[in-house]
């Protein structure tokens, strides 16, 4: 089962409401099944804000009580960093790079070594994180207003987004009461919006959070001794899975550590995926298809599902210049004015039974689709 409930950072909650919100969870969690009061043989939680011992006897001591009533043989409480490495990776050299509402890197190597950046929390750390951009954005917007910089998109924008007339009525909605750093990290998106318009301020405002997000992850390798060997990196959070801060970050990390294996964490299907790059210059890859296939296109215009099936026989050869290869998917490729290769919105995947799964996004009447076919082969 899944639950899903408030914050439970002791950092920023108070006692009471992370047990609360623990609680809650677990009992959404534990809905489908039978037995009301199962055993756990092992409960383990990931929490933000852990960084020492003591903190997490503390922490366990809390959610111990908290979790009393139930029937739990051991209770694991780590830093959530860890958890995000485990889940995204299971190579001995790893590093996970998390920006979300915070932000954090934490990485392994096969000495059994491990070391962190950032994590200490919003007035310490947080450095390119959604609260980073947040608070930036704001600070522009003043800015753009007063005529102590270039006029801005993002004063117009965030005028909208707290519905004012003008950013001198601002104060009021950041201070009385004030906002929560999850609630300005969600102005992140603000930024987000004022980038894809082109606006100049908002695109200074992401470089310098990436910059921020590179220096995490490079003290990581560094401490780590990862400079010369091959070792994965997993980008997790909200504001990696961007498009242009995820490409920046791929693109600059190829070009600083040659060994390295990206792995993206998708949350709108709560998966993940991975991309191997030896070069970006590498030799062409050719993939020959051929077969008997059952064809299921699975089609949404108007929120109604229609679904197409047919058989063709079907030879095709994909090559370098268009798709490449990549520990068993296969993925599209353009290039932009500037010569680099991107990602466009499709991709397959190979799973088992020789079948191959095709998600492609189509403008249909000016609305977005999302078609999804799936081949098999006989």
């Amino acid at each position: 089962g899944k639950g899903s409930s408030g914050p439970t950072n002791l950092t920023s909650t108070s006692v009471g409401a992370a047990s609360f919100n623990l609680n809650e969870a677990v009992r959404q969690a534990l809905e489908p099944i039978i037995d009301a009061n199962p055993n756990f043989v092992c409960f383990a939680m990931g929490l933000a804000g852990l960084d020492t011992d003591e903190e997490i006897a503390v922490a366990k001591d809390i959610f111990v009580r908290a979790l009393s009533h139930y029937n739990i043989g051991e209770m694991l409480v780590v830093n959530d960093s860890q958890i995000a490495l485990e889940n995204g990776s299971s190579a001995k050299n790893a590093v996970v790079l998390i920006s979300g509402t915070g932000s954090i890197a934490y990485g392994r190597n096969e000495r059994e070594k491990s070391v962190k950046t950032g994590g200490m929390d919003y007035l310490l750390t947080d450095q390119g994180s959604g609260y980073y951009i947040g608070r930036q954005v704001l600070r522009e917007a003043v800015k753009s207003y007063d005529g102590r910089r270039e006029k801005t998109v993002l004063e117009h924008m965030v005028c909208e987004y707290f519905r004012i007339n003008s950013i001198a009525e601002l104060k009021q909605h950041v201070y009385n009461p004030p906002l929560t750093k999850i609630e300005v990290a969600q102005l992140a998106k603000v930024c987000s919006q004022a980038y894809q318009q082109g606006d100049e301020v908002a695109a200074d405002i992401f470089d310098h959070a990436i910059d921020e997000l590179e220096l995490h992850v490079q003290v990581v390798i560094e401490k780590l001794g990862l400079q010369t060997t091959p070792f994965e990196l997993v980008l997790s959070g909200a504001v990696v899975q961007l498009d242009h801060v995820q490409a920046l970050l791929r693109e600059n990390q190829l070009k600083k550590n040659q060994t390295v294996t990206v792995h993206a964490k998708t949350p709108a299907k709560n998966r993940q995926y991975t991309i191997r790059v030896d070069s970006l210059d590498s030799r062409p890859v050719k993939l020959i298809v051929e077969g008997s296939y059952n064809c299921f296109i699975n089609l949404f215009i108007d929120q109604k599902q229609h679904i197409v099936e047919h058989s063709h026989d079907v030879k095709e050869e994909f090559t370098l210049d268009t798709y490449r290869v990549y520990n068993g998917k296969i993925y599209r490729y353009r290039r932009d004015e500037k010569g680099y290769e991107q990602e466009s919105s499709f991709s397959g995947d190979f799973g088992s039974g020789n079948s191959l799964s095709i998600f492609e996004e189509v403008s249909i009447k000016g609305k977005r689709h999302f078609l999804n076919y799936r081949y098999r082969i006989y």
